[in-house]
């Protein structure tokens, strides 16, 4: 039953392996977003701090703030709620901050190896199906994503709910709310009001304790954190493999939803794994690869560097059955809907630049361009598509809070330095050249270690070479190849 159900419907699957937990959205058979996580290396967006101001940059309107992590705290004056919503002109950041101030404060961004936690102090609680800001002005916000009527059903009912009930701020509804009976909404509202009621008391408590820093409250973990993200109207189907996440799930969509019915929550506990066994596995190794192929022979090509994400569509065996640019317009638009999977997949994020196949028409540029807007208009995060120049290039960006999928499972090659690169055989030999030239006129005898290409390299095609070396010096120089040194990696000893 849940292998039909996975085939056929959208749902999610969540799977633990030991300290390893995986979620991954799946719609008819094919996955649109995975996340990982290790039990004890969970970011921090989300997290709610009481942090204390320890630094002020006034020229730059930056401040940066202690909450007990390893780097400091990012926070920009912009994300300082009551500036961001003034309707004069932005004051300088001291005159709404001063040093040595506890704030309560939420983490937006990951901190990185170089940079610390992205921090905000307007607190923003998520639920299911709503957003609230205690911050804000009283009002009802709904998502634009929304058909109007629709948008309009729920803001004239949630606005009445919540002045009702005298409730502060800003309630936003979010696009997966489409359809939702108003009761749960209604519940979901006084739920975050009471987080909100215990979070600023913890906050006091921790104030008048003196403390300089505090986690106020955590975020959700992982697979209940993508449940909230993920769960809307086309959700039909919840497996997990693990016998505490299933009781937690069941809990969970249990409070957020009243009425589950229309969701099946399952738990597997066949031998084969989860993700193995419904060919997510192989679709999330396919998603770290730098060249993915398209049906037609065509291919994408995805590089990242630090500024940004770039992605080389190729016709590669296609040839098609008409003259070229109409093979080509066809290439291209075989190419969007895997470039926006893609991108959502493996959660690019920052700027990308998309390098189409050359259109000449612009007929055919303008439906590759709509294809695209199209396309990615599932996607969750928020994204801009420039357009396209006269190069042929599009540029686009998409909102960027946790790590790209690549980032969560792999980290930069030791050999190649996280270049993409490795050095030749030949320059590696050279190196070494090199470094026994500098060691003439010393009184021992050397050895090199190597891998045992470069060590067949030095005796055959620089033979005559290491020779000359060894007249020069008047000492004989051994090499010794050792097959557990990468192909870069040597060492000079003294024999």
């Amino acid at each position: 039953m849940v292998g039909w159900l996975i085939k056929m419907a959208e749902g999610i699957l969540i799977s633990r392996t030991f300290g390893q937990v995986r979620t991954a959205l799946v719609a008819d058979g094919v996955v649109r977003e995975i996340f990982c996580e290790q039990a004890d290396d969970a970011g921090l967006v989300g997290n709610i701090y009481l942090g204390k101001v320890v630094r002020i940059i006034s020229q730059m309107q930056v401040a940066f703030v202690d909450i007990g992590q390893s780097q400091m705290g990012f926070l920009h004056i912009d994300d300082i709620h009551h500036v961001k919503h003034a309707k004069t002109d932005q004051p300088k950041i001291t005159q709404c901050i001063h040093q040595g101030e506890r704030l309560l404060v939420q983490v937006t961004k990951d901190e990185t190896h170089t940079k610390g936690a992205r921090l905000t102090t307007g607190i923003a609680l998520s639920s299911m199906h709503l957003v609230y800001r205690p911050y804000d002005e009283q009002q009802v916000q709904v998502s634009s994503r929304l058909a109007q009527d629709e948008k309009k059903r729920l803001r004239h009912a949630l606005q009445a709910f919540v002045e009702n009930n005298d409730l502060t701020g800003s309630v936003i509804v979010r696009t997966n709310a489409e359809a939702v009976d108003l009761a749960v909404l209604q519940m979901q509202t006084v739920q975050l009001k009471s987080r909100w009621q215990q979070i600023t008391q913890k906050s006091s408590q921790a104030k008048l304790s003196r403390a300089e820093h505090m986690l106020i409250e955590a975020e959700l973990p992982l697979a209940l954190r993508n449940l909230r993200e993920w769960v809307s109207k086309r959700t039909e189907w919840i497996v997990t493999d693990d016998g505490k996440l299933y009781e937690s799930v069941l809990a969970y969509t249990q409070n957020m939803l009243n009425d589950t019915a229309s969701i099946k929550v399952d738990f597997y506990q066949a031998r084969t794994p989860l993700f193995e066994a419904h060919g997510i596995e192989f679709q999330l190794q396919e998603a770290l690869k730098r060249q993915i192929k398209l049906p037609s022979g065509a291919y994408l090509v995805f590089d990242k560097t630090e500024a940004l994400a770039t992605i080389d569509v190729n016709t590669g065996a296609f040839t098609g059955k008409h003259c070229e640019q109409i093979s080509i317009y066809q290439t291209n638009i075989e190419a969007v809907n895997e470039i926006a999977r893609q991108i959502r997949l493996r959660n690019l994020g920052g700027m990308i630049v998309i390098d189409f196949i050359d259109m000449k028409d612009k007929k055919h540029q303008d439906a590759v361009l709509t294809a695209l807007k199209s396309a990615i208009k599932t996607d969750r995060a928020k994204v801009y598509v420039a357009g396209m120049n006269e190069l042929g290039l599009v540029t686009l960006t998409r909102h960027r809070t946790h790590d790209s999928l690549l980032q969560q499972l792999c980290e930069p090659c030791q050999v190649c330095d996280g270049s993409g690169y490795i050095k030749r055989v030949d320059t590696v030999a050279f190196e070494i050249i090199r470094k026994l030239l500098a060691k003439i006129g010393t009184h021992s005898e050397f050895g090199v270690v190597a891998n045992p290409l470069v060590v067949e390299y030095l005796q055959t095609k620089e033979q005559q070479t290491v020779h000359d070396l060894e007249r020069l010096m008047g000492k004989t120089i051994y090499l010794r190849a050792d097959s557990d040194y990468h192909l870069t990696q040597h060492d000079i000893v003294y024999c």
